[in-house]
């Protein structure tokens, strides 16, 4: 130290230019810093969660959602639907959106009197302007799943507009493109702005303003201490402009080597004034306490820095080494962190053994002290008496102390719990977070849960999987509004046949896709020709455990329930004990389904075994039996088939359609009608005159009645299942029975069809020997989306803080016990950070505080900051010991001395922290209030409990206690000799 002392003050005028021009050029590349608060970056980009969700928003035209909601008394308005029109059509134009969705561009499926009819909710530019067409919109968008609840709220006062951003877009700057359109356009509406694109504008909003308004504010803190402390010009100006100039290389470098702040790094300026005016402390003490004992000023100055720049160097590589930790760290921002905040302070430690040193030596010799008598009296000198007596006196009952404190830590760490939703980082009175609950409440939230499929997706038996495994999500807590093209071929279906549900053929789902084929919907539906789709559905919670719990829930159903392919089977063409077999699997899985949807009307409480008991009477005579009605209906519809234009075999004579039905009446008792009994039928009733230019007519229009009755057949079994579930079903409102009760018909459908899907892990050997491998439908299923890269970051959460706490303490251990050459040595020495992290990790159990990407920094910059403590006051324990002087006038003077800079220090950087709590990011506010008191603690720990360890187990590694006492003893001796001698 003593040439490195000489080497500083020889090349000062160098040293002073080698500071201030590297200032300069780091300054200026300030003016290039940006922020990054895309969360997905904040993850490896290798991590295969990451690599997926990407993929994902490639294929599927991005998996980004930034919504606008308009609130006002009803949406349903000529100027308020207008203004989603315009709003929608500009959204549209811009070239980082693939889609928007609003109630002024949406899929609409009518039914009418030919078919069904696939168009726009509102065609475009024609928004309605009659009253009476607007409350005809009203009533119709109010009772449509499609769109209630997904772009309009239940009660009509909430309008939706959807945008989806594309995948390598920047989603800052097309939400700002956004809200600039909004605002552009006229209108009294409450305007709500939500999703992940508009939380990042609002989080970079926040961090750009928090460290404009929190740096000169903790600035203005740490000069007051420095005041107080130092009572002089140098004494503020010198630490403080070592760490501000720290703080411009540290973060001038990030911005030079293309670095983005994160939410985590941008603490990175207020710590390091905080923590970095430590090393500038400590100088200037120890310059001070030798001032009256040299008279060069160049000389003192070197002595200076020989008796401090070693302990400031031990301190500062462990400070450093804390935050290195962080490199262990899944998350990428906390590795960033932990690279940056150490370079950060070995730039502030080099410049307090440098910069001011170099500074000190052109200032004049003299600077103001305090006097003996002023030190006397001063309130830090009694409060240092305080501890030594206290120390001195019940060294056994601090070490208890310690002892409850770890038993009280074993019972509060594992209480504590995980928070990693970024919604959660704003205060509830922002206008992000109450838009978020808006979502929640009116739209069953805005984080989207997504399910890839890969399979042939125009598969009957896949998109039945598909149907099937939303039934399954919507029964689950907090999962709302579940879409995939399955929903869109069951509306269709339902629309054309009147069933909800997927048609059991190639040929009927074709017939179907044909509807939506090339609609710009199935851009985010479909993707790599029909063999990739997405189920996307909304979690309606922004607390982590319930999304986790969530999303766990849908891991392990995509594990054990889903299959990995289904065999495709035509039941008439099995044997009749297969046959029996598979269908009462069949039973029992439509039985399961009833239940979902029973949970998803709020009828959870339904008994399953009662609905299967339900269902197993499929084939009882009181289901299958035609009722008069149902007679008459099949009756109604056969003779509509005679009179329509799409009749194979036109018939105008009523006379002759009474005979055909009366001739069908004893077919529509048979369970399975078969043609030649309908043809037979035909050709007695119909003259030949109708049918003499096309004979084959007669054949064709068998065909059809026979598909016609065997339907009418099915529905009244359909009816009579679903008369019997609904009379088990508690009451229910008029709507939520009616969706109910098209539900358990869709279900109940799927019962009676010809073709059906098993599952091959559940096929019997029975089942097996009539099936072949080309019967085999293959689909896998994986689960992306936010709410799986909020697991991702839950665990890393956990995993980086045991890591990083674990690296922290063993470097730091194994740097005390080199220092002290002591094993024992190293363990004393962590003992007070040990209590200080125990005690954090206690104080945020009680207080309910979770872990986050923020709070699992504060353990490893407790060990960092805090074992500096340590180091400084052993250091000068260990001297003031080892020149002779006892333990009590030992711990005395090094209380006196060290234990106040200790003070001094802990309170600049508790009030540095403290600053943070005025920023807008509660995470942010969570830790620095947190680490003040951590530093508080250690500080404490530091001058009480260390000394106490020291003073019970008389640690060698500070020197001979027994040679100590036996010449405290000697010299006591040798003074009752002198003293006999006189009398």
């Amino acid at each position: 130290m003593k040439r490195l002392a000489a080497w500083i003050m020889r090349f000062r005028h160098h040293l002073l230019v080698g500071i201030v021009l590297p200032t300069i050029f780091f300054g200026y590349q300030l003016t290039k810093l940006k922020i990054d608060s895309d969360i997905l970056n904040y993850l490896p980009q290798d991590d295969p969660v990451v690599v997926l969700f990407r993929e994902i928003g490639d294929k599927f035209g991005g998996n980004s959602l930034a919504m606008v909601a308009l609130e006002t008394d009803d949406v349903f308005n000529q100027h308020t639907l207008s203004r989603i029109d315009s709003i929608t059509t500009r959204f549209q134009d811009l070239p980082e959106i693939s889609q928007v969705l609003s109630l002024t561009d949406i899929l609409d499926i009518k039914k009418i009197p030919d078919g069904i009819e696939v168009g726009k909710l509102i065609p475009r530019g024609r928004v309605p302007e009659d009253r009476r067409e607007l409350r005809e919109l009203r009533e119709y968008c109010l009772s449509k799943d499609m769109y209630r609840g997904s772009l309009v709220s239940a009660d009509g006062r909430i309008a939706l507009i959807i945008a989806r951003v594309r995948e390598g877009t920047s989603k800052t700057e097309v939400a700002c493109k956004m809200k600039d359109i909004v605002k552009s356009t006229e209108g009294k509406e409450k305007i709500y702005y939500a999703g992940i694109p508009f939380q990042m504008v609002f989080l970079t909003d926040i961090i750009t303003k928090d460290l404009m308004r929190l740096i000169p504010l903790v600035s203005l803190l740490v000069v007051l201490v420095l005041y107080f402390s130092f009572h002089s010009v140098r004494g503020v100006l010198l630490p403080l402009g070592t760490v501000l100039i720290s703080t411009i290389w540290i973060i001038g470098l990030m911005s030079s080597l293309g670095i983005d702040l994160t939410i985590v790094t941008a603490s990175i300026p207020i710590l390091l004034i905080a923590i970095g005016s430590a090393y500038g402390i400590h100088l200037l003490s120890a310059h001070l306490e030798g001032r009256e004992r040299y008279d060069s000023k160049i000389y003192h100055i070197q002595q200076t820095l020989k008796n401090i720049a070693l302990p400031i160097i031990l301190t500062g590589i462990t400070t450093l080494v804390g935050f290195l930790s962080f490199l262990f760290s899944y998350l990428t921002m906390t590795q960033q962190f932990g690279v940056f905040a150490s370079l950060g302070v070995f730039f502030a430690m080099a410049l307090s053994i440098v910069f001011i040193p170099v500074v000190l030596s052109y200032l004049p010799a003299k600077m103001k002290v305090k006097s003996k008598e002023d030190m006397e009296e001063d309130l830090s000198t009694k409060f240092m008496s305080l501890i030594a007596n206290l120390v001195l006196s019940h060294e056994r009952l601090i070490i208890t102390g310690g002892v409850l404190i770890i038993i009280t830590a074993l019972i509060a760490i594992p209480r504590l719990h995980r928070e990693v939703n970024m919604v959660e980082y704003f205060k509830h009175d922002t206008e992000i977070r109450q838009a978020e609950d808006m979502m929640e409440k009116s739209f069953g939230g805005a984080i989207p849960v997504q399910i890839l499929v890969s399979g042939d997706i125009k598969d009957p038996l896949v998109l039945r999987a598909m149907f099937k495994f939303e039934k399954y999500l919507r029964s689950l807590p907090d999962i709302n509004d579940p879409q995939s093209v399955a929903d869109l071929i069951a509306e269709l279906n339902e629309q054309m046949n009147g069933r909800h549900t997927i048609p059991d053929t190639r040929e009927g789902v074709a017939n179907l896709w044909f509807f939506i084929e090339g609609n710009k919907v199935m851009d985010q539906l479909v993707a790599d020709n029909d063999t990739r789709a997405l189920i996307q559905a909304k979690i309606g919670t922004v607390n982590s455990s319930k999304v986790i719990a969530v999303v766990d829930s849908i891991d392990r159903h995509l594990e054990k329930d889903v299959p990995r392919g289904l065999f495709r089977l035509e039941l008439a063409s099995l044997p009749e004990s297969i046959q029996h077999e598979v269908r009462e699997q069949r039973i029992a899985e439509v039985a399961r389904m009833i239940s979902l949807d029973a949970g998803y009307y709020g009828a959870g409480q339904m008994n399953p075994n009662r609905i299967l008991s339900v269902i197993k009477t499929v084939d009882s005579p009181e289901v299958r039996r035609l009722n008069h009605l149902q007679s008459d209906a099949l009756s109604q519809a056969i003779k509509t088939y005679f009179q329509s234009d799409a009749a194979d075999l036109p018939v105008d004579s009523d006379l002759i359609i009474r005979g055909v039905i009366a001739g069908l009446e004893p077919v529509f008792l048979t369970s399975s009608p078969d043609e030649a009994s309908i043809l037979s039928v035909l050709q007695q009733q119909i003259p030949e005159s109708i049918y003499e230019d096309d004979p084959e007519a007669l054949e064709y229009a068998a065909f059809a009645l026979r598909d016609l009755i065997t339907d009418g057949r099915r529905q009244a079994i359909v009816d009579g299942l679903t008369g019997k579930i609904l009379e088990i079903t508690p009451d229910m409102t008029e709507t939520v029975l009616s969706a109910f009760r098209r539900d358990i018909q869709g279900d109940i459908w799927t019962l009676l069809d010809d073709y059906v899907g098993l599952p091959s892990d559940q096929i019997t050997s029975v089942v097996a020997s009539e099936i072949h491998s080309n019967d085999l439908v293959k689909l896998s299923t994986l689960q992306t989306g936010m709410p799986i890269i909020f697991r991702k970051l839950d665990r890393s959460v956990l995993r980086s803080q045991a890591l990083s706490l674990i690296v922290a303490m063993t470097l730091v251990f194994l740097l005390l016990a080199f220092r002290f050459r002591s094993f024992t040595g190293g363990l004393i020495s962590l003992a007070p950070i040990t209590g200080t992290i125990l005690c954090n990790f206690i104080l945020m159990s009680i207080l309910g505080i979770p872990l986050d990407v923020v709070s699992i920094l504060i353990g490893s910059v407790a060990v960092g900051i805090g074992i500096d403590y340590t180091i400084h006051f052993l250091t000068r324990f260990q001297k003031e010991f080892q020149t002779g002087k006892s333990e009590q006038e030992a711990l005395r003077e090094t209380l006196q001395t060290t234990g106040k800079a200790i003070i001094i220090n802990a309170a600049s950087v508790m009030m540095g922290f403290l600053v943070l709590m005025l920023g807008n990011i509660v995470p942010m506010q969570r830790f620095g209030y947190l680490t003040a008191i951590t530093m508080v603690t250690s500080a404490l720990g530091a001058i009480t409990v260390l000394p106490a360890l020291i003073l019970v187990t008389r640690a060698r590694f500070i020197g001979e206690f027994d040679r100590v006492a036996e010449g405290i003893r000697q010299q006591i001796n040798g003074l009752k000799n002198f003293a006999s001698r006189k009398l």
